[in-house]
């Protein structure tokens, strides 16, 4: 189907039309940048409406609960030998999407639209504060075009090396995006960072794609899921899943491979929003979900699993002691992603697929009404806000509307995709296979509660402490903030667990699902209400309001709140492992290479030099003299010669007379 081309097609030409014409679009580059995101999106629903209709879920017998279409439609497109690889060989363009595949084409493209007209008042209100900013507009509309397009070619390739192309465009488009304003030494120092961390991680996937391609000879995924279903998946395809892993632990900011997400934060607000809900950061989750039969073997699971439930605790425990809003939300983003892939591997794919969906939508809602903040009290710093609900009402009340679907609160959409992750997680320990990542996951939660509403109580309640006047941004950025907090909701609906699952759950993966357990629906609730009014005790209750500024956790828990705010440091366990080890080796290696191989070369140099100047000497006394010696002898010759050259006939033959009598003497000389 020719959608399936022009959806990532579109924003890889505004991004091609854009580049070389900065100078000329300015302005107009947002509106060429918006067209082809949005026209991609009405793609993906069209896309999205042809499956539902002709595949998706179906009413049981008798007529009270959805359950599986046996027959899910999938759209594909491709062009055949696009790559050769030698002899009969080759790799097809070939776009194919199912349903899974059609719910995040949804997530990208409604997302970004959301972002690029979010970003028509963000980047007004930041070229207020950033000088020249018009002129840089073109650079940041076509680096968003080239960061969706890179996500949307990875979420429709049909193999692996199509996929590796679209994850390497999407880590290029992040450094850029990331180091927007690069004018900034924390913006350049960020960038890097998460370049390089990333490509720790990238190395991994490579590894892993050319030993999935060593063991099945293909590197078409349905071919390799084909290969999965029928071989033993802890041997070498066990080892190919973990490798592929480590990619995702780069891009999906897994433990120890999250630190560059933070600081991710130096790039535009809306450019976070779309790397942490919607682009670079669910690659890692879906590329998982997709190769999700290989990951089906014990060890990877369990790697998998426990990982990713541990990333949940330590990034929702670290939160806590941001001051930051933004940085929250980036260690908000790493715990919820250990959520998606701790569901992947306890093994669901629906689960941690449906809570990417809906992460997607309440995660870019609250990065955009901190911009929002941001742009109407011109800090990060909570400890500077307070009162906003008062000047910023709509902005209060879409923040409020993200928090409690990020805490779990029904009837809002994360709610219901995280009570699915828990489920699974829970009938994963109950089977056998352990609690620790269920037990895990459950004190995330309450933890995800609690950081969230201390954000709410610290920036909307309570008394105004920053400096300036507060202000509500205008309607070009609430606009789609309402639109995102609709979809905090919307969703809700189809994540109705029923007796084989709910509609989502069906419809990602057409296979039965577990109905709702009230035990861990209830359990999960309570938890995020008693956090709740835990954070509303310490952060909202008079006796505590004036500690706000002075910290009143650090107070009470010093070692706990300096081990907090320090990331548990983790960053500096990892400079002291590997940076500031790998800085010293490399010293020592640049030290060897001047002092011992530049000195080999040079003295070899040295000795050709010495060679070179004895061989001129040679070539210019010695050869070139005997040659000129030559030279000179008959040039000697020609002028003697000449002499006698008087052009009469007397004088010839006086010399012919000469000549006989010399012949005639020595010949008489010879001859006695």
């Amino acid at each position: 189907m020719i959608y399936l081309i022009l959806i990532p097609l579109l924003p890889l030409l505004a991004f091609a039309l854009i580049a070389p014409l900065t100078k000329l679009w300015k302005r107009k580059s947002a509106f060429i940048a918006t067209a082809a995101i949005i026209a991609s999106s009405i793609f993906s629903l069209m896309l999205f409406f042809e499956a539902v209709k002709k595949g998706g879920p179906i009413k049981d017998q008798d007529g009270s609960f959805w359950t599986a279409n046996h027959h899910p439609i999938t759209f594909n497109w491709s062009l055949p030998n696009w790559l050769p690889l030698g002899g009969s060989d080759s790799i097809d363009l070939s776009f194919s999407a199912d349903g899974f595949t059609l719910m995040m084409l949804l997530v990208v493209t409604l997302v970004s639209v959301c972002v690029h007209i979010y970003s028509f008042g963000y980047m007004d209100y930041a070229g207020k504060y950033y000088q020249h900013e018009e002129k840089n507009l073109p650079r940041y509309y076509g680096y968003l075009s080239i960061f969706t397009a890179a996500m949307l070619i990875m979420v429709l390739a049909n193999n692996l090396i199509l996929a590796f192309i679209g994850w390497e465009l999407m880590g290029l488009a992040s450094y850029l995006l990331i180091g927007f304003w690069f004018d900034k030494e924390s913006a350049a120092v960020a960038a890097k960072k998460a370049f390089l961390t990333t490509k720790v991680g990238d190395l991994s996937l490579f590894l892993g794609v050319l030993t999935l391609y060593g063991v099945t000879g293909t590197f078409d995924i349905p071919k390799i899921l084909e290969f999965a279903s029928s071989h033993d998946t802890n041997g070498i395809i066990g080892v190919a899943a973990l490798l592929i892993f480590g990619g995702a632990m780069g891009k999906s900011a897994q433990f120890f491979l999250h630190v560059w997400l933070p600081d991710a934060m130096e790039g535009p607000t809306p450019a976070s929003s779309l790397i942490h809900a919607a682009t670079m950061v669910a690659a890692g989750v879906y590329l998982i979900a997709r190769l999700h039969p290989i990951f089906s073997g014990d060890m990877a699971s369990s790697v998998v699993s426990h990982i990713g439930a541990f990333t949940a605790l330590f990034a929702a425990c670290i939160a806590i002691a941001r001051w930051d809003i933004k940085r929250v939300l980036a260690y908000s983003t790493i715990s919820q992603l250990g959520f998606m892939v701790a569901g992947l591997g306890t093994g669901s794919v629906a689960a941690g697929i449906f809570h990417l969906f809906t992460h997607a939508f309440f995660k870019a809602l609250l990065f955009q009404a901190a911009g929002s903040v941001i742009h109407g009290v011109h800090t990060n710093d909570m400890r500077e806000m307070g009162n906003l609900k008062k000047y910023m009402p709509k902005t209060f009340m879409v923040f409020l509307v993200g928090t409690l679907a990020l805490s779990g609160i029904p009837p809002f959409s994360g709610f219901f995709s995280k009570d699915e992750i828990l489920l699974t997680a829970y009938y994963y320990g109950e089977h056998g296979d352990g609690w620790l990542p269920y037990i895990m996951l459950s004190v995330a939660a309450f933890f995800t509660a609690f950081y969230m509403f201390r954000v709410v109580y610290l920036t909307f309640f309570g008394k105004y402490r920053g400096h300036g006047h507060p202000h509500e941004s205008p309607s070009i950025m609430t606009g789609p903030m309402i639109f995102l907090a609709s979809m905090c909701l919307i969703p809700s609906f189809v994540g109705v667990p029923g007796k084989h699952g709910s509609w989502a759950a069906l419809f990602i993966d057409p296979h039965p699902h577990h109905g709702l357990n009230l035990q861990v629906a209830l359990t999960s609730t309570v938890l995020a209400v008693i956090a709740i009014l835990l954070a509303k005790k310490m952060f909202l209750s008079k006796s505590n309001m004036p500690k706000i500024e002075l910290g009143f956790f650090e107070e009470k828990n010093p070692v706990l709140w300096k081990a907090l705010s320090k990331r548990l440091y983790v960053d500096e366990a990892l400079q002291w492992s590997f940076v500031k080890p790998g800085a010293y080796l490399a010293e020592q290696v640049a030290w060897f290479d001047k002092n011992v191989i530049d000195g080999i070369v040079n003295r070899v140099a040295g000795f050709g030099d010495k060679m070179s100047s004895a061989s001129a000497f040679i070539d210019k006394y010695i050869i070139d003299g005997i040659v000129n010696m030559f030279g000179s002898l008959t040039k000697a010759g020609h002028k003697f010669m000449k002499m006698y050259q008087t052009g009469f006939i007397s004088g010839y033959l006086f010399m012919i007379l000469i000549m006989l009598a010399l012949i005639l003497l020595t010949q008489g000389y010879w001859v006695s």
